[in-house]
């Protein structure tokens, strides 16, 4: 008992005994026995506070773990780049993160406790795969694809979902989801491009087969003319026959520039001259609904570019305009002369100089900015999947670029668009002057020649020309059978012309040999494809001779003498 206890108890027995100083004997029992529960009692009260205090410390910590991993979980959800989500069993929502109140645009007390229906969120599950979401126990999981509304625009999601139970045994559906649409996007232009390298290469072996046909055509056209000098009607009748030949060639041309065998070929070009022989293919392109206009403004300055990439450059150009204007409209071709000073030239990207612009303005539907930015980005676009590659703009940037030029553009949403072509004025001391004329005298010659080629009638074609033409000639089917024909052969031949792709053997690796066995032979190779391409594909050696198909006699049996003559 504490003394102060024990003090205040002897002084209240004094009081009760009227003042006696001395407690009598027979109370001093009594007297400890209480001071005895009065020290018991204190120890009790000290041994619960202190149990007290040391619940309330582990209580405390408890409650900060709690808390801590309570924050680091919301921090880790919310701070995640998946959209996570849970449902109970009756499809309302039990917990979502923040990444999913930023994609239904809605805070979570919005949410919470909510169906799909109630909240009108799109969200469209296989339906397949519904009754097994809805059947799902915990420990269960699957992988759904689900289509979601963003910012008006469907994306397609990847959602891993499985099932967790709460205390209560209640049964939720956990979803954790990721956006795949710009990689699903990228998968579908992947194939795209894959499918138009098909084509590409489709469209190429046509062209290289079609310029062999053209190329007898072209010929016999030519015989005939000249047998027919004395009939003016016969000759006008060839002479379209000859222009249409022409025509047909340009569309090779064309499908060798789609198939991407045609390099960079740059020449002095009138970029007039251009538009005016494209005029009926781009009003075929647009269609009637579009009413199509070619201004030109200033007698063009000469560029310097190649002329089949120039009109890629131009179709894409129109063919974008016409597809942003689907219920017709207005679109404008125009040339004109402009000369940027240091400011302009820093707008556009550009040194300081003289420029040819070609404007292409449509009244369609525009750009915003954010797209007027991604423009010219390879397999970026706009339009529906399967409707668009995204090679089509970023193509013609890398065409002008190559050519020292650049493509501006100026659009707002509603009010169409225009793109501006820069292409440098070519200066020189022979671009005032008219083009020299090639000769139209044939040179002849007595050199033996060998030509091989496995089309027959191309064969056949080339070795009557040089047989006119003075030239002793045989012929041979392919590469093999060329290489007999040079070592059963007295005296060795002069020259040999050879197709580059044939069957067995083509003409590079024969002129390799031939020139292996007969070091003084010259080779001229041929073929439908340009030589700029064969160059890159590692066909033929830059200082190869070489022509085209389809080709002129005359200018083929000029391309002979130059080789002969060559040292």
């Amino acid at each position: 008992m504490p003394e102060c206890h024990h003090n205040l108890l002897r002084r209240q027995i004094r009081r009760y005994l009227g003042g006696t100083i001395k407690i009598p004997v027979e109370l001093l029992p009594f007297l400890d026995a209480v001071s005895q529960a009065y020290r018991d009692s204190d120890a009790d009260r000290t041994l619960s506070e202190r149990a007290l205090d040391i619940s309330s410390a582990e209580l405390f910590g408890t409650n900060a773990k709690l808390r801590y991993q309570r924050d680091l979980f919301l921090s880790f959800m919310n701070n995640s780049p998946l959209v996570a989500y849970m449902k109970n069993e009756r499809g309302r929502y039990s917990y979502v993160n923040l990444k999913f109140e930023d994609l239904v645009q809605r805070p979570s007390s919005e949410i919470l406790g909510r169906t799909d229906s109630e909240l009108s969120i799109a969200e469209h599950p296989h339906e397949k795969t519904a009754p097994a979401v809805a059947d799902m126990q915990p420990g269960d999981s699957m992988e759904v694809m689900e289509r979601w509304q963003v910012e008006g625009e469907p994306h397609e999601w990847l959602v891993q979902k499985f099932a967790v139970s709460d205390d209560d045994g209640r049964r939720h559906v956990a979803s954790l989801g990721m956006d795949v649409t710009e990689s699903r996007r990228a998968e579908e232009q992947l194939r795209q491009s894959q499918k138009l390298n098909a084509i590409g290469r489709l469209a190429g072996g046509i062209a290289h087969d079609f310029n062999n046909l053209l190329t007898v055509i072209i010929g016999y056209s030519q015989v005939l003319h000249d047998r027919f000098a004395g009939d003016p009607e016969s000759r006008t009748d060839l002479d379209e026959i000859l222009k249409a030949s022409e025509r047909a060639a340009g569309l090779t041309r064309q499908l060798l520039v789609f198939s991407r065998k045609q390099v960079v070929q740059p020449k002095r070009l009138d970029v007039n001259e251009v538009l005016g022989e494209m005029d009926r293919m781009l009003r075929r392109l647009i269609g009637e609904d579009v009413q199509f206009a070619v201004i030109s403004k200033d007698q063009a300055w000469p560029v310097r570019a190649d002329a089949g990439h120039l009109q890629q450059v131009i179709m894409n150009l129109v063919l974008n305009a016409r597809d942003a204007m689907p219920r017709g409209g207005k679109l404008t071709i125009e040339t004109a002369n402009t000369v940027l000073d240091d400011s302009a030239s820093k707008r556009v990207g550009l040194s300081a100089g003289e420029y040819l612009v070609i404007s292409v303005t449509d009244t369609g539907t525009g750009m915003s900015a954010d797209v007027r930015a991604r423009l010219f980005e390879p397999f970026f676009t706009t339009k529906k999947v399967g409707q668009g590659t995204g090679l089509g703009l970023s193509t013609a940037y890398g065409i002008v670029t190559q050519s020292l030029g650049n493509i501006t553009v100026y659009s707002e949403v509603g009010h169409g668009s225009t793109f501006r072509v820069y292409l440098p004025r070519l200066r020189d001391e022979n671009s005032s002057r008219a083009p020299a004329t090639a000769s139209r005298t044939v040179p002849r010659g007595k050199e033996r020649i060998l030509v091989v080629e496995d089309e027959d009638s191309l064969r056949g074609l080339i070795a009557t020309r040089l047989q006119a033409a003075g030239y002793l000639v045989e012929v041979a089917r392919d590469g093999a059978e060329a290489l007999s024909t040079q070592l059963v052969g007295s005296p060795n031949f002069d020259l040999v012309i050879s197709d580059v792709v044939m069957p067995k053997m083509g003409g590079t690796e024969l002129a390799a040999k031939m020139k292996a066995s007969s070091p003084r032979v010259k080779v001229l190779l041929m073929s439908g494809y340009p030589d700029g391409a064969m160059v890159q594909a590692g066909e033929i050696s830059e200082e190869m001779p070489f022509i085209n198909k389809p080709f002129a006699t005359a200018d083929l049996l000029r391309k002979v003498r130059e080789t002969l003559d060559s040292r």
